[in-house]
């Protein structure tokens, strides 16, 4: 019944589009269908045919499979040169109604089946949850949410400086904080838990831990955001894919996906999705998430322990307008299928010693899942080569790990599909050789210089960002901390679990991400993207460890009361310490309106390649810039003379761009100002436009700009 509705709003929508009417419809209710049926359509009646279990797969796949038919299809079009948005919208909704149709037969035939469909189930589940839930956590909930509001309201971001977002979080922030840590360790600790209510409150959670900045600015929480944005509004306004001028191109599923959205709901601006995208990804990440731990553990109480893990821990700001957000929910979700494939199949045993079958593991077979048979274990395999198809065109990274991740599980004989990797490899192989081929043809030798480069790698990783600011650099190594802590935890977890058949498995996929320092360094990323790919396998383990120490679900008033004591003082700790790494970075990554308003006025006056900046330069939105900054100080430099060198016509420095020089590199405001001031006065540049956020200069002889009126 969803699905008809979906569809039918959707093809609603799509042809008011394209007569031109779909005006008569509010924006913000366009962007709520557009976006809901980019996470339903197709993927949900497929779900529903496949009659996926409840318990986190089905929700996975669904939301999986969905994003990838709009990212995969609409990027082969503009690849193709057939930017043709409707027609692709078109296809996606025949392609939900096949399914659609073939379950309203099988309900009609067999009643029974819709006594037993998820839909109705979760709605039996709801209201069942409402007959039993304790109304302190209910009233507790809503109270936290209240102060929630109160204190993003309040938060004043650009107070922030070298300790980042928890130096500037008011008191009502932190009781709400609390008292949301009060809520989870009450559902943890009962005897029966009411897994409703859990859910619930790690969604209030996701919204704590990711939202106060970009709620509280009203933008984009990472500034990276606008490269996104610029790239995706760009596909829209040419009909195709544009000139491979920034690397991210060469990928860009997510990209067209976006300007898919934009083009069937009339959107002038994919901006309407940039600032409750963290909230949205993270929301996402909890179905497969769950369904790992509840693979893995076996326990619901343990699994839902395991998503608040991973929220408390995902500190790794890459769930924002951004690939790296939906290629990571493809990801977990390939995760999902197969580890609870694994625990639902037979797994025929090795004989021997527990290490002396290790040569020959690769040959075991496991068996097939209960109730099903090879047909649909095919349709599962088929769909799981969508997802990574999908993945492959969207990120460059991502695949890398996957393949990993694949070869893992077919050598360590856990999956029926043995050769789901070579497929995976053959399709990363052929866009990278064809799809890919402007980037790789422009940087064949930077990639191959920095294959193997182990060292340079964690240097640029982890060693370049403790140096700068004495606070800051301190504060750097709390991040360093919680991935140690993580890694701990996980260690104990998989230790608990040393004779199931899950604990080799869980050990290479906790691992084999990490392979990637050895492949590049990413700009600087890689620790952090090991770190990301590991998380939904270490998170899981580390809530086994905790609920063994912990004692969760114990009989007895007195003893139970202790328990809830010191689990809400855990996590009240462990989001702090969260809140504290994920928002380090807040006083250069925030968006102030104004900052962002003067580089859109920039950014539409000129070309992409003719702007230099020193710090980040991404509230531009130009995929193409002359970074002078990093370079510069690094090789000893004036910031006046390099810019001076380069060919490029202005010059934007934001406060941003002048706390990134601060806390990264030392260069502190004074040392700015007096760069600036050598470059007016003897490098022949003219300030066009300067406040207390932004400073423009334009070099003599380039096309004059206007900036700062009102647009």
């Amino acid at each position: 019944m969803l699905s008809a509705v979906l569809i039918c709003a959707s093809s609603i929508l799509t042809m008011l589009s394209i007569i031109g009417l779909s005006e008569l419809v509010p924006e913000s209710v366009r962007v709520a269908l557009v976006v809901l049926t980019a996470v339903t359509l197709p993927g949900l009646p497929i779900a529903s045919w496949l009659c996926l279990p409840r318990n986190g797969i089905f929700a996975s796949v669904a939301v999986a499979l969905s994003l990838a038919s709009t990212l995969l299809l609409s990027q082969l079009s503009n690849v193709a040169g057939l930017h043709h948005p409707f027609a692709v919208q078109l296809l996606i909704l025949g392609m939900a109604t096949v399914p659609t149709v073939l379950l309203a037969n099988r309900w009609r035939t067999q009643p029974s089946v819709l006594r037993a469909s998820p839909g109705r189930s979760f709605l039996v589940s709801v209201r069942a949850t409402l007959g039993r839930a304790s109304g302190y956590s209910i009233a507790m909930l809503a109270i936290a949410l209240a102060l929630f509001v109160a204190g993003v309201s309040e938060l004043d971001t650009d107070r922030s400086g070298a300790t980042g977002l928890i130096g500037i979080l008011g008191i009502k922030y932190v009781a709400g904080f609390a008292l949301l840590c009060v809520v989870l360790a009450v559902e943890y600790s009962r005897t029966v838990i009411d897994k409703a209510m859990l859910a619930l409150s790690n969604v209030m959670l996701v919204m704590y831990m990711t939202m106060p900045v970009a709620w509280s600015d009203r933008t984009a929480p990472f500034s990276t955001a606008y490269v996104h944005r610029y790239i995706a509004d760009w596909i829209v306004d040419i009909g195709a894919m544009p000139p491979p001028v920034d690397a991210r191109i060469s990928w860009g599923g997510f990209f067209s996906g976006a300007a898919h959205l934009m083009s069937i709901g009339s959107l002038n601006d994919s901006a309407v999705f940039v600032t409750s995208a963290s909230f949205f990804f993270g929301v996402l990440l909890i179905f497969p998430v769950y369904a790992i731990a509840l693979a893995l553990s076996g326990n619901a109480r343990t699994a839902w322990l395991g998503v608040t893990v991973f929220v408390l821990f995902n500190w790794y700001q890459q769930d924002y307008f951004a690939p790296q957000a939906v290629a990571m929910q493809l990801y977990a979700t390939i995760l999902a299928v197969l580890i609870w494939q694994l625990r639902a199949a037979r797994l025929p045993v090795l004989h021997g010693r527990r290490f002396a079958g290790l040569t020959k593991p690769w040959s075991r077979l496991p068996g097939l899942v209960p109730r099903t048979d090879a047909r649909w274990s095919l349709a599962m395999e088929v769909a799981l080569v969508v997802l990574i198809a999908a993945m492959v065109v969207s990120h460059q990274l991502t695949p890398l790990v996957t393949i990993g991740a694949l070869l893992s599980m077919s050598m360590l004989g856990v999956t029926r599909l043995k050769l789901l990797w070579l497929a995976a490899l053959l399709i990363f192989v052929a866009w990278f050789t064809y799809g890919a081929s402007a980037y790789w043809q422009g940087h064949l030798g930077e990639v191959l210089h920095e294959l193997g480069s182990v060292r340079s790698s964690l240097g640029v990783g982890v060693s370049n960002r403790i140096a700068g600011d004495p606070v800051y650099s301190t504060m750097q190594l709390l991040r360093i901390g919680a991935g140690a802590l993580l890694f701990v935890m996980a260690a104990v977890g998989l230790y608990r679990i040393r004779r199931s058949k899950f604990w080799l498995i869980a050990a290479a996929l906790a691992l084999q991400p990490f392979m990637l320092v050895v492949v590049q360094s990413y700009g600087g990323e890689v620790v952090i993207r090991c770190f990301l790919y590991a998380s939904p396998v270490l998170a899981p383990l580390a809530a086994i460890a905790l609920r063994s120490v912990l004692r969760l679900g114990t009989r007895g008033r007195e003893r139970r009361w202790g328990i809830t004591l010191v689990t809400g003082v855990l996590l009240l700790i462990l989001g702090l310490w969260g809140l504290t790494n994920r928002g380090l970075n807040t006083s250069f990554e925030h968006t102030d309106p104004a900052e962002l308003a003067i580089s859109e006025q920039l950014a539409k006056q000129v070309a992409p390649g003719s702007v230099a900046f020193w710090g980040q330069g991404t509230l531009l939105g130009l995929p193409r810039g002359h970074d002078v900054g990093a370079a510069c100080i690094e090789a000893g430099r004036d910031l006046a003379e390099c810019t001076a060198e380069g060919d490029a016509s202005y010059l934007i420095v934001t406060r941003q761009d002048e706390r990134l020089l601060e806390y990264r590199y030392r260069v502190d405001h004074d040392a700015v100002a007096r760069a600036i001031e050598l470059l007016v006065s003897y490098y022949a540049f003219t300030p066009v436009y300067s406040s207390e956020l932004v400073t423009v200069l334009e070099r003599a002889g380039a096309k004059p700009v206007l900036l700062g009126i009102p647009q």
